[in-house]
């Protein structure tokens, strides 16, 4: 629901916010917009994909986890 201390926008947790921003998205946002991107994620940023880029591997953990936290708090 939006809140005029919140410039408008709806209140968010901060696990999720930050989920959301890890994941490059901004609320509102629909369940299927969130898969869309995770899976775009996971593409670019899987091990297999980037001969092993520790960076690149990390930064999936992190997704993986914002991911995560959207599935079980978000939308349950």
């Amino acid at each position: 629901r939006p809140r005029p201390e919140n410039g408008g926008r709806p209140y968010l947790q901060p696990a999720v916010a930050n989920s959301l921003k890890i994941l490059g998205l901004a609320a509102p946002i629909a369940w299927p917009a969130v898969k869309k991107r995770y899976k775009e994620l996971v593409k670019r940023l899987h091990p297999d994909a980037n001969g092993g880029n520790k960076s690149a591997e990390e930064r999936l953990k992190l997704g993986n986890q914002a991911y995560t936290t959207l599935k079980n708090h978000a939308w349950s």
